[in-house]
């Protein structure tokens, strides 16, 4: 009896013995999902090593950037190019961002709220004062452009819904900058010092100015620290119900407008208007979706 009950429990021992076989399958499952995420990260950080102001990035300006190994650059590079989010140029090993990338960003801003409840609102103030009027708020290191208007007397200064603005030689990043709090300001500023872009004694000495403006009539001058051909006067609006802060600008090139003005009559009008555009928001309950 002893006999037939240990045969009689030896399927069971060989049913047992499969458990480990189907946890590898399972385990490898799990690895190749977590294999796709550490690749779609790694292909989102190559996208984000575009800067505003680049031209074309080779595989090794992108592999210094992201820190990732060249190897693995080439491969996803590959990738995106075959997927349409990265263009080659010319006939060097050089790349920028694909139309695939335009697209989905085109895509996503112009199905944001803000754009039907402060488009109207800025391009009425546009039209009044004769200039450009930018939306926007931060992206890594820069500020994305939400929404543009211009009046036709304006120059166009090639600002569009998903442009990329550098944070600290514009009146709108600077604005943006100024209405973080203490910790969250010092960690950008450290962050753009470390990368360069802040280093200059001229901008540093600008961006100081500019905090001392914003604390005493709370919008701040940016002129020819951009562009130099560029005057603009910019605001922070800061939604309290959730700390959310976006940033508003106006501005015209320096041969059409004259400074003293912009900041004396622009100034106090653009204030009014990031007012209007703050209230829609709140009385939209739009803020969740932007």
């Amino acid at each position: 009896m002893a006999a037939k009950r240990a045969r009689s429990k030896r399927p069971v021992s060989r049913t047992t013995a499969k458990a480990p076989k189907n946890s590898r399958q399972a385990s490898a499952g799990v690895g190749a999902r977590g294999d796709d995420v550490v690749s779609l990260r790694r292909s989102l950080e190559i996208l984000r090593a575009f800067e505003p102001d680049d031209g074309p990035l080779s595989r090794h300006d992108i592999a210094q950037r992201t820190g990732l190994p060249n190897t693995t650059v080439a491969r996803l590079v590959h990738t995106l190019l075959t997927l349409g989010y990265l263009s080659r140029v010319g006939t060097h090993s050089s790349y920028r961002p694909g139309p695939s990338v335009l697209a989905i960003g085109h895509a996503l801003i112009e199905a944001l709220p803000i754009g039907r409840i402060a488009r109207p609102l800025m391009q009425r103030f546009a039209t009044e004062f004769g200039v450009w009027v930018t939306l926007g708020t931060a992206e890594g290191d820069n500020i994305l452009v939400l929404e543009h208007s211009a009046s036709l007397m304006a120059p166009d200064i090639r600002v569009r819904s998903g442009s990329l603005l550098p944070m600290v030689s514009t009146a709108l990043g600077r604005a943006y900058l100024w209405a973080q709090t203490p910790e969250r300001r010092a960690d950008y500023l450290a962050k753009l010092e470390l990368s360069g872009r802040s280093s200059e004694p001229r901008l540093r000495e600008d961006i100081k100015l500019a905090f001392v403006e914003l604390d005493r009539s709370r919008f701040c001058t940016a002129f020819g620290s951009w562009r130099r051909d560029t005057l603009a006067i910019g605001t922070p609006i800061v939604m309290h119900q959730d700390g959310q802060v976006l940033a508003l600008a106006c501005g015209n090139l320096s041969r059409a407008a004259n400074a003293r003005a912009l900041a004396e009559k622009g100034g106090p009008a653009l204030l009014r208007l990031a007012t209007d555009i703050k209230n829609g928001l709140l009385q939209s309950g739009s803020l969740e979706d932007l």
